[in-house]
C-alpha cells in the first residue's frame, strides 16, 4: 500500500485464534469469512514463530486484496514491514505507538487495545488510527482485570474520539443488537463469534447484516 488505508469504512473486524477455530487452519478461517463478506483481518497469532507469521500473511494477503480488504497484523511490526500487510496491532505491554510510527511511516495503520477511557483518548493523541474497546461482555475464554462496560460508556468514550473505535469482547449475533445506536455507525471486533461457527461465510454475512452500513 502506497497511502494509508481508511479503516473508518469498514465495520466488522475478524481477530484470528487458531486455538479457537474447530481445529480449522486460519487460512481456511480467513477465505471462508471473506467468502461471508468480511474485509477486514487482524491476524492474531502470538506464539507462532515470524516465519510462520510471514509465510500466513503472504498466503493470506491475495485474497484479502481481491476483496477489497486489509489485513492488520497483531505486535508484529518486523513482519508487517517485511509484507504488504496493511498495519499493525498494539496493546499496552507493546511498543509505544509514536515508536511504531516511527519503524512503519505515515502509510500504515497502528490499532492500539483500550479498555477504558484514558487508555482510548491517550492511544489517540499519541497517533493511533483506531481502537479496539473491550470487554463489551463478559468473556468465556479468560479472565479480565477489566469489568465489561456497558452500551452507555462505550459510546460516551465513542463519542470522545475523533478515531474509529471497535467494540470487542463476548460480542455474538445475539448481543450485538444492544450494541447498536440510531444514527451511529456500529463498530465490532469479534473471535469466537466466527472462528467457533460451523458455518463461517454464513455467521460472517449474517454479522454484516446485523450492522447498520
Amino acid at each position: 500500500m502506497t497511502t494509508k488505508p481508511d479503516i473508518a469504512e469498514y465495520n466488522l473486524m475478524l481477530i484470528t485464534d487458531r486455538r479457537r477455530s474447530l481445529g480449522r487452519d486460519n487460512r481456511d478461517v480467513v477465505r471462508n469469512a471473506i467468502a461471508g463478506g468480511l474485509r477486514l483481518i487482524q491476524l492474531r497469532e502470538p506464539d507462532l514463530p515470524d516465519g510462520e507469521i510471514f509465510n500466513l500473511a503472504n498466503d493470506i494477503l491475495p485474497e484479502i486484496r481481491t476483496a477489497s480488504g486489509l489485513l492488520i497484523l497483531n505486535d508484529r511490526i518486523d513482519v508487517c514491514l517485511a509484507t504488504d500487510a496493511d498495519g499493525v496491532h498494539l496493546g499496552a505491554n507493546d511498543l509505544p505507538i509514536n515508536v511504531a510510527r516511527k519503524l512503519l511511516g505515515t502509510n500504515k495503520l497502528i490499532g492500539f487495545s483500550a479498555h477504558t477511557r484514558e487508555q482510548a483518548l491517550q492511544a489517540a493523541r499519541e497517533g493511533a488510527d483506531y481502537i479496539t474497546l473491550s470487554p463489551a461482555f463478559p468473556l468465556k475464554h479468560k479472565d479480565s482485570p477489566f469489568k465489561p462496560l456497558s452500551p452507555d460508556e462505550l459510546w460516551a468514550i465513542v463519542d470522545e474520539m475523533d478515531i474509529p473505535v471497535f467494540f470487542l469482547g463476548g460480542i455474538n449475533k445475539s448481543n450485538i443488537p444492544n450494541l447498536l445506536k440510531p444514527g451511529k455507525k456500529t463498530r465490532i471486533a469479534v473471535v469466537s463469534a466466527i472462528t467457533e461457527s460451523k458455518n463461517i461465510s454464513e455467521t460472517a454475512f449474517e454479522l454484516l447484516g446485523i450492522l447498520p452500513s
